[in-house]
């Protein structure tokens, strides 16, 4: 309290084994929607089943690269299953903008975008417009290779013990989007 009454930065977050294992059993415990967690740099911390088998699985991706930008603009199959890719990635990335404005001087933001400059034409381009937004409530819509079209409504929740670190679920929007997604997560694993 007196941190923040000084205008001093936050204490530093929960780290270690215990905290990543509490994060995994906050995504488990959304089951059957799918839900991550990620840091203020969008770095994955923790991901369900149920996400892995929707939308991607996390895991996939390097260690250093296991972020949702790098996944967003860099993942074939992440475009090709999003029917509006264009409109999410420049949401994602105007809300990274955001997150990179209130860390001035963070060496990982400017890690992540010399990166992602370097490896996404349309990373470069929608970054040097400038954009900065704020998460809204949204709506994506994927075509899965097994279940088919599927529209999730996602949810962004702030972790109050680690105020850095978003938990994001997605919630399918419509009862066919719910069949499909039950119907998913009843089949076998890939």
């Amino acid at each position: 309290h007196l941190r923040e009454l000084a205008g001093l930065a936050e204490a530093p977050a929960a780290s270690g084994d215990d905290h990543q294992a509490r994060l995994q059993r906050l995504v488990d415990a959304a089951s059957p929607n799918a839900a991550s967690v990620y840091d203020a740099h969008f770095d994955y911390l923790a991901w369900n089943e149920p996400y892995r088998r929707i939308r991607h699985d996390p895991a996939r991706l390097p260690a250093a690269r296991r972020n949702l930008l790098w996944m967003m603009f860099t993942d074939a199959d992440n475009r090709a299953r999003m029917t509006t890719w264009d409109r999410a990635a420049r949401a994602l990335l105007s809300q990274f903008r955001a997150a990179a404005g209130r860390h001035p001087g963070d060496p990982r933001f400017a890690e992540l975008t010399a990166a992602l400059t370097a490896a996404s034409p349309q990373f470069r381009d929608w970054w040097a417009q400038y954009p900065v937004r704020y998460f809204r409530p949204a709506r994506i819509r994927i075509r899965h290779p097994q279940a088919g079209r599927i529209t999730l409504e996602l949810f962004q929740l702030r972790l109050e013990d680690d105020t850095g670190s978003v938990m994001v679920t997605q919630v399918p929007a419509d009862p066919a989007s719910r069949d499909r997604v039950a119907a998913l997560l009843a089949g076998p694993s890939a």
